[in-house]
């Protein structure tokens, strides 16, 4: 239970960091080339991590690993919530007044992050020794996404009922656009792609659109291969045909004239130009006013970029809700003992408003009821 919860809080951790890494406010705290160098070592050890997992029971040494990779880990989260704390204000005079300074603190941020990469690297490097395959070639990341579908069959959602209602009256007021962008943003864990799925079956969106359309897209955002995939969704066949032009051609046929919601799930794309060419080819195959798609995504530069409409921040759940999560992950039955009340209340709290974080806690306490196993966590 230990060895489970060790990686799982390390996996929480490198999430938040490679959001905060990528955010649209990164600028302010470090030079390009460092974050890039930190966005690539914490992709490399999250890659790393998920082979370490499977190792960590039967081998000392990769436990040990796991645990240094916590510490550091945890010492950058630390950094990075008091730089988030200074760069991410939301009141435009205290971003302008950050900029203006030649601040001290940034340029003791800046150390400490490139304290960080080196750091990282090293722990990247001692996997080596472990022969724990990196998932990563030649600084380019290769690691598997898990690819997200629209049928929501979790029961234990709260906290996204206001969130819900306000992007459904977005989708189905919009009616003076050919393709109108509604961005869903917020860092991992937070439950951008579940509020995609309620969103998508709700049965005001049902009966509002001729047709709706999921697309995994994760990290590479290949025009063709989404256009591709849009096209197997609606034919519900493999569909082999490698032209743009006649990918096209078999869209028009099956969406022309027809108004659609399309949901494009985990966007990475920072290229301008590439989403420019997506959106083209949407509007050229369907003038018909009122269509939308829906991106969800880690990153607010990549909203920015898609958006015609306003952004939707998805915040964290309240603490309340986070306990409700919890509590219905770790006793299904619904009878919790009172000793372990307490208890899980502080786990909650721990969670930071993070559902995936407290789903995946309430679902791994499940499995025991012992008030000491409890209390370790």
């Amino acid at each position: 239970m230990a060895e489970v919860l060790l990686s799982a809080s390390v996996e929480v951790l490198l999430q938040k960091l490679l959001l905060l890494a990528t955010s649209g406010n990164s600028h302010l705290w470090g030079s390009k080339k460092e974050l890039e160098k930190l966005r690539r070592c914490l992709a490399i050890a999250r890659a790393v991590l998920h082979d370490a997992e499977r190792q960590q029971r039967k081998d000392q040494a990769v436990k040990l690993w796991l645990k240094k990779l916590e510490d550091l880990a945890y010492d950058a989260d630390n950094l990075l919530d008091e730089l988030n704390y200074t760069t991410l204000k939301k009141s435009e005079w205290k971003v302008r007044f950050v900029l203006s300074l030649p601040n001290p603190l940034s340029c003791k941020m800046r150390a400490k992050i490139r304290e960080i990469i080196v750091n990282l690297k090293m722990i990247n490097e001692e996997a080596n020794d472990f022969a724990i395959p990196r998932g990563v070639q030649d600084g380019i990341d290769h690691i598997n996404h898990k690819e997200t579908d629209c049928f929501h069959g979790d029961s234990n959602i709260v906290g996204r009922e206001d969130d819900v209602s306000t992007m459904i009256e977005s989708l189905i007021c919009q009616t003076n656009q050919v393709v109108a962008v509604f961005p869903i943003v917020g860092m991992g864990g937070l439950g951008k792609t579940t509020l995609a799925r309620l969103i998508y079956n709700d049965e005001q969106i049902v009966r509002y659109f001729d047709e709706r359309i999921w697309v995994c897209v994760s990290e590479i955002f290949d025009v063709n291969k989404i256009i591709r995939l849009v096209l197997e969704s609606l034919t519900q066949r493999s569909i082999d045909v490698q032209s743009r032009n006649a990918l096209l051609q078999i869209l028009h046929k099956e969406l022309g004239g027809r108004k659609y919601l399309l949901v494009l799930d985990d966007v990475w794309n920072e290229k301008l130009e590439e989403w420019d060419d997506f959106k083209r080819s949407l509007v050229g195959i369907n003038a018909t006013k009122g269509n939308a798609i829906i991106v969800t995504t880690r990153s607010e530069r990549v909203a920015s970029i898609v958006a015609t409409h306003h952004l939707h921040f998805l915040e964290k759940l309240s603490e309340d809700d986070c306990w409700s999560v919890f509590k219905e992950r770790a006793f299904p039955e619904g009878d919790v003992p009172m000793e372990l009340v307490p208890i899980g209340k502080q786990i909650a709290h721990k969670c930071s408003g993070l559902p995936l974080a407290a789903n995946l806690l309430g679902g791994m306490l499940r499995l025991t009821k012992e008030t000491s196993e409890w209390s370790s966590v």
